[in-house]
């Protein structure tokens, strides 16, 4: 097996092996033949999509000549002379206020549901990693709270804290959610 010294998602390798197809099917030659003026007549072609979909298509197919290149398969790697389109950061715009996350959980009638969404606040979890969760992924820790080790994006386990309050209402779900299995996830 080829190492790339990265890991991608599922989800990043299928998306990634889509746009190798589209620009094959759009180049219409194998990967050796491929110029730099094939790569940018498929950039330019990207028209209609947000710059950020457009970005990351960009990057895929440089990936792809990329690992043609390291792999011996392409002599040159045409792909680097191509920059993706800038994207502007708009995450500032999509973080929700305090306000706005006390109504969100004040809304939330289920209290698994309510308890699943202070978890993702308070701690930063990614939605996979709270639903990877297992009773022997949380451990009690100093001070009232609670931590989990989580294996996350990248491939990578790092410890994340969980403020008193949210763990001690964590801990209201374990007899009924864990069913003494130390394997069963928190939120089933």
């Amino acid at each position: 097996m080829l190492r790339t010294g990265r890991r991608r998602s599922a989800h990043t390798r299928r998306y990634y092996h889509r746009v190798a197809e589209a620009f094959l099917a759009h180049v219409g030659k194998p990967l050796p033949a491929v110029t730099l003026g094939d790569v940018v007549a498929f950039a330019e072609g990207l028209t209609g999509l947000k710059d950020s979909s457009r970005a990351v298509t960009v990057a895929a197919v440089r990936s792809l000549l990329s690992f043609g290149h390291r792999t011996g398969y392409l002599l040159v790697n045409v792909g680097t002379a191509v920059e993706p389109p800038r994207v502007k950061d708009d995450l500032a715009r999509r973080i929700l206020d305090e306000s706005s996350v006390y109504r969100l959980l004040d809304r939330e009638p289920d209290l698994r549901n309510r308890l699943l969404l202070r978890l993702l606040y308070a701690t930063g979890l990614r939605v996979s990693e709270a639903c990877s969760l297992t009773w022997h992924d949380v451990k009690a820790r100093d001070r009232g709270r609670g931590q989990a080790t989580v294996y996350g994006k990248g491939g990578k386990t790092r410890v994340v804290v969980i403020p008193a309050a949210v763990w001690h209402a964590l801990q209201a779900l374990v007899p009924e959610g864990a069913s003494g299995d130390p394997a069963a996830p928190v939120f089933a």
